[in-house]
């Protein structure tokens, strides 16, 4: 008997081409939504075996929401979390914990429809296996604070604006980013300024650059 799903992505396109080729690993996908309208009651009648959803969806409830809703209404519906962020902490360093046993996968991950096939099926038959945290195994070398002040960076703001939201001193924010420009492997060359390369990372990091 095949695996049952349903897919939360806003991406119709992605969403379209992922529900055909699960199929061929033994995968129907029931429904795919584009948002959380409509997803609790229609998995309260049918009873899928596991989620794929979507951490963005735009304006309104988040996948991170559905997700929860889902595991309260259905406790042991797999659930497997998407996004483009490659270290989760990039969308805020505050993002609360996953439901219990929860898989987390990058939409690179989902460029290989055998992987997102294995973890939908490990999902389904071990829905309640407790994971690792979801940082664990998707997050780039540097610490808490470091990503805190990579966000700043990213919102475009100066070091002393940054040392004042820190209530640190400004040679702290900038012995900070030296570090992080070694963690992250920005040389200093002539030419190319190391603040936009770390912009650059971060990015990339959120899946909105090469």
């Amino acid at each position: 008997m095949a695996v049952t799903a349903i897919l939360v992505e806003d991406d119709r396109l992605l969403a379209s081409a992922l529900a055909k080729a699960l199929a061929s690993h033994g995968i129907e996908v029931l429904r795919d939504f584009p948002n959380a309208e409509g997803v609790l009651s229609f998995v309260e009648q049918r009873r899928p075996d596991v989620a794929l959803i979507d951490l963005d969806l735009g304006p309104g409830p988040t996948g991170l929401d559905i997700a929860k809703a889902l595991r309260s209404a259905m406790p042991r519906i797999g659930l497997v979390i998407l996004t483009s962020y490659v270290d989760p902490r990039l969308k805020g360093i505050d993002l609360p914990a996953l439901p219990r046993g929860t898989k987390y996968l990058t939409k690179n991950d989902a460029n290989d429809v055998t992987k997102v096939a294995e973890a939908l099926l490990k999902a389904a038959n071990s829905p309640l296996i407790r994971s690792k945290p979801w940082t664990a195994s998707h997050r780039i070398q540097l610490t808490d604070a470091q990503i805190e002040v990579l966000l700043m960076v990213a919102e475009g703001l100066t070091n002393p604006a940054i040392a004042e939201r820190r209530g640190v001193s400004v040679n702290a924010v900038e012995q900070m980013l030296s570090k992080m420009y070694l963690a992250l492997e920005i040389p200093e060359a002539t030419g190319k300024n190391q603040r936009v390369q770390l912009v650059g990372a971060y990015l990339r990091g959120i899946g909105r650059l090469d």
